[in-house]
């Protein structure tokens, strides 16, 4: 009964959106679980620690306006991660470091985890005009994976959202694997992660064993990852969308190599992205990593109000 009644009271999300050198803000209203308004204001991020004047009054302005406002972000930054388990003794065995994080089991299934360094760094830019909620993608990508995965194969799933790219492997209703990067710019320590894979692995070719017994082999070619392959010029792939192919390259090197995960070999790959995909790169993925391709366009935005709808109404 006090959830109908809040639900018919006027609700405002401002969701603020961080990018490399700008800001968006959403600004929704919400009343009766309807959008009655929206709009969209594009600012600059003249500093990596702290807003503006002018996006800091706009912000306040629009809080002040409602007295139900909550100001929603998307953590956007490279000290996340998830494991695929919710006990805290195995944290030690993936090389997550509690005192360093904070941390959160996700509907039992696994464990999100972020650098407290990031959150620090979340509340000293918010700090002008407060922070209600921060989402991670892995959370978001999780919700929309439940929402909409019915079938019980091994399956791949991207979130894709301007450069920063999320990443989940499930089995059933079990979570095996994540991984959270950004392509914006070339990432030093992803290039010496993908050296040291190439050493500890064995001309690239990794045995899987799934729980039927049956024997698979996956080989990547790291040549068919370099820009100046002759696949990658004759399909003319964007520098982001080579630098996601580098490091899902990674990742699925550590997902079936390292003991330490339940690896399966992975049938298909579903993208969830708010601006579509290249057709270049869902025909690399298809054609060179042997997955069946699917993509879902999404309102990240709407998505957030979702998540942030049932922190408020819980």
């Amino acid at each position: 009964m006090f959830n109908f009644i809040k639900k018919k009271t006027l609700h405002r999300y401002i969701i603020v959106i961080i990018y490399e050198s700008d800001i968006t803000v959403t600004v929704s209203d919400i009343k009766d679980e309807k959008i009655i308004t929206s709009e969209e204001e594009n600012f600059s991020l003249v500093d990596q620690n702290s807003f503006s004047d002018e996006l800091t009054y706009y912000i306040n302005q629009k809080q002040n306006e409602v007295t139900k406002s909550y100001i929603v972000t998307l953590l956007n930054s490279l000290g996340q991660g998830m494991i695929p388990t919710c006990s805290a003794g195995h944290f030690q065995k993936y090389s997550v470091d509690m005192k360093n994080i904070y941390n959160v089991c996700v509907d039992k299934k696994f464990t999100n985890y972020v650098s407290k360094i990031d959150i620090k760094w979340i509340q000293k830019l918010f700090a002008s005009t407060g922070i209600d909620y921060i989402f991670s993608p892995f959370i978001l990508l999780s919700k929309m994976i439940e929402k909409d995965e019915i079938n019980s194969e091994v399956k791949l799933f991207i979130l894709y959202i301007n450069n920063g790219i999320t990443l989940l492997v499930k089995k059933d209703s079990k979570y095996l694997f994540g991984s959270y990067f950004n392509i914006g710019e070339e990432d030093p320590l992803l290039s010496q992660l993908d050296s040291s894979f190439e050493d500890n692995i064995e001309e690239d070719e990794f045995e899987i064993e799934d729980d039927f017994d049956d024997e698979f082999e996956f080989e990547i070619d790291d040549e068919e990852f370099e820009q100046e392959s002759d696949y990658g010029q004759e399909l003319s792939m964007i520098e982001e969308d080579k630098r996601l192919i580098k490091y899902l390259n990674i990742a699925l090197k550590e997902f079936y190599s390292e003991e330490i995960y339940e690896s399966s070999f992975i049938d298909s790959v579903t993208i969830y992205s708010d601006e579509g995909v290249e057709q270049t790169l869902l025909e690399y993925i298809e054609n060179e990593l042997f997955l069946n391709t699917y993509v879902k366009k999404i309102d990240y935005v709407n998505q957030l109000i979702v998540l942030a709808q049932e922190e408020v109404f819980s």
